[in-house]
């Protein structure tokens, strides 16, 4: 909401500024009860901490209320059924012991209808209430009338609770992920120095005392090397991915031959596997999140590089095709493979299943991940020592999933 509910005496308030239009809207109402229930005065009220002020008056001849008249608490008709969050009739306040003291007798007012008007959340905003000069019993009639321009003014009220709390959540979601993303970049940074160090150590070993290290120890370093350079891309993966789930979904019609071109032209520059041959065919168009499927892509293909880089002669093969509802996207290689008996847990968070597929589960876990979210599934099929195949279907529709 705009302000924070106080409370005066017993009775708790909310000082906010309603739309022009709601202004408007409940001018139109209290004219129109005046006009239909032919009572000179129709008023909506609005309660303050310190007061009852008149929020809006009928356009009606012997009508003494103005706008913005401040009512002092104390006696008030309006502020019994405030307080009471109940209807009040008052025939005649010359006959009733509470009109005694009662201002609107002063201004020839002697009848009263008044109904509460409240928040959502049954916090008053005031009330809205009809006075007559003379005695009046506000039959049948009356009451179901002032009750339905009660539920109309009430509607408005939640309306504007309902946008006001919209732009707060979404204020406060702003600003949680303002501080996510701090968050994130302290947690890269706190992470990857460690790495950057071990590499470092791990350069300096090979460059200056490789001569003093047998065959066995060049390997471990070069291990241990290569590991952190896995887990230094595993968190910058995990981080993105955070990233985006962290942001809104945009779904756009995402041309998946270019998407799958565009992420190899950018990864063959940078991997140790110069000679793969890699063949992008006929891939369907989908709709989704485009940043979301080039990390599917960027994990898949890049794998497949990795995994074909000891073989003498790797191929690649990115493919797709429809199937019912679905468009189905492969990423195919030659390279190490795995058992299939591991097939089911191969997209899991820390599955490893072959010693020349160390560190893929986090990043199939990533790919899994975002084609879930897409409406999709991912799944593989491989041997071991004779390359592996990364599905992912996606629905073949237009609407958001």
């Amino acid at each position: 909401m705009d302000s924070e509910a106080a409370t005066t005496g017993e009775i708790t308030t909310r000082d906010i500024t309603l739309p022009e239009e709601t202004v408007e809207a409940w001018q139109e109402i209290v004219d129109i009860l005046a006009e239909l229930l032919g009572v000179p005065a129709a008023l909506i009220t609005k309660l303050s901490p310190t007061h009852l002020e008149i929020f809006t008056t009928s356009n009606s001849a012997g009508n003494p209320y103005k706008v913005g008249t401040k009512l002092s608490l104390g006696g008030l008709y309006c502020e019994t059924v405030i307080r009471t969050k109940k209807e009040l009739m008052v025939p005649n306040a010359l006959k009733d012991p509470r009109g005694v003291k009662n201002p609107n007798i002063k201004l020839g007012m002697i009848s009263y209808l008044g109904y509460p008007i409240l928040w959502p959340d049954g916090v008053p905003f005031g009330t809205i209430c009809i006075y007559d000069p003379k005695e009046n019993e506000y039959g049948i009639v009356y009451q179901r009338f002032m009750k339905q321009m009660k539920a109309l003014a009430e509607s408005h009220l939640t309306t504007i609770h309902l946008a006001s709390a919209l732009a707060s959540s979404k204020f406060e979601l702003e600003e949680t992920n303002k501080d996510l993303e701090a968050f994130s970049r302290c947690v890269s940074h706190d992470l990857q120095e460690p790495l950057r160090a071990i590499g470092n150590v791990t350069l300096m070993l090979e460059a200056d005392h490789a001569s003093h290290l047998d065959e066995g120890g060049k390997l471990e370093v070069a291990r241990i090397r290569n590991n952190t350079i896995h887990m230094s891309e595993l968190i910058d993966d995990l981080l993105e991915f955070s990233r985006m789930a962290r942001h809104s979904l945009l779904r756009t019609d995402v041309d998946m031959n270019a998407l799958a071109r565009e992420v190899y032209e950018g990864l063959k520059y940078h991997t140790l596997n110069k000679n793969a041959i890699v063949q992008i065919e006929h891939l369907p168009p989908t709709y989704g999140v485009q940043s979301m499927l080039r990390q599917v892509f960027q994990n898949l293909i890049g794998n497949a590089l990795k995994f074909t880089g000891k073989i003498k002669e790797p191929r690649i093969t990115i493919g797709g095709r429809w199937e019912g509802c679905s468009n189905v996207y492969y990423v195919q290689d030659n390279g190490a493979g795995f058992d299939m008996k591991y097939a089911k847990n191969l997209f899991g968070e820390s599955e490893s299943l072959h010693k020349e597929r160390e560190f893929t589960g986090t990043g199939l876990a990533i790919v899994r991940r975002i084609v879930q979210r897409h409406g999709g599934k991912a799944w593989a099929e491989g041997e071991v020592g004779k390359g592996a195949t990364m599905h992912f279907s996606l629905p073949n529709t237009t609407e958001a999933l």
